[in-house]
């Protein structure tokens, strides 16, 4: 059942010598889950698997916990925590910098969330521009916070309240000034936008592998405690 589970019964009698690393990491992983404990931790159990496995091993994890296991579960992968976790734990160098359910943690943001990007080449892009809006758009009235995202010198995120109904007003405030927006986006708050506003950055893609991903520190731990 757990080899099925993994995606590895064709490769049940191959020599595990012959496996390539993500089949390494189901196997470690099918290990894991074999002996029914009380108490399981687990360490980025999903990064590098395909999609159908992901969700498989998810729906497995979720049937352990309402029979009675508590997962301790480090992950970057911020669906896998919204869907698994009922408590979070944000870790940022080393220090907890957030904790809390993850509908309370994305309530924290209190607003829709208004992603706008700008182009990269001429005076009304890149760096400039996302400094300019910065300027223009802290204090407004129904702005509630802006964040750039280190490293992503064409994007900012605005918390703002009733998206739909200020997104207008936004945008022509940003023509006044000068500003042109190649993109935008209105989307409820989402971890990514709890991470960012807690760290200054967006996490990290979930194609980093572990060890490295180890080397700079877990970046996000949530606790699904038992039932």
């Amino acid at each position: 059942m757990l080899l099925e589970l993994v995606g590895l019964t064709e490769a049940a009698n191959r020599k595990i010598g012959t496996y390539s690393g993500g089949m390494r990491r189901r196997l470690d992983l099918s290990s894991a889950l074999m002996h029914n404990s009380p108490l399981l931790f687990l360490d980025e159990p999903t990064t590098g698997l395909d999609p159908q496995s992901r969700f498989a091993i998810w729906g497995h994890l979720e049937q352990l916990n309402r029979s009675g296991t508590t997962v301790i579960l480090i992950t970057q992968i911020m669906e896998e925590a919204n869907r698994l976790c009922q408590r979070l734990a944000i870790i940022d160098r080393g220090v907890i910098v957030a904790q809390g359910t993850p509908k309370s943690l994305k309530a924290e943001i209190g607003g829709d969330v208004v992603t706008l990007t700008f182009g990269q080449n001429g005076s009304s892009g890149g760096q400039g521009s996302t400094d300019r809006a910065k300027t223009v758009l802290t204090g407004r009235t129904y702005v509630l916070g802006v964040a750039a995202p280190t490293g992503n010198g064409t994007q900012l995120s605005v918390t703002v309240r009733n998206g739909g109904e200020v997104v207008p007003d936004l945008m022509r405030l940003l023509a006044e000034n000068g500003i042109a927006v190649s993109n935008l986006s209105v989307a409820s708050p989402t971890l990514d936008d709890v991470f960012l506003k807690h760290t200054g950055h967006k996490i990290r893609s979930d194609s980093t592998s572990g060890d490295e991903f180890a080397q700079t520190m877990k970046a996000f731990m949530g606790v699904n405690q038992r039932r």
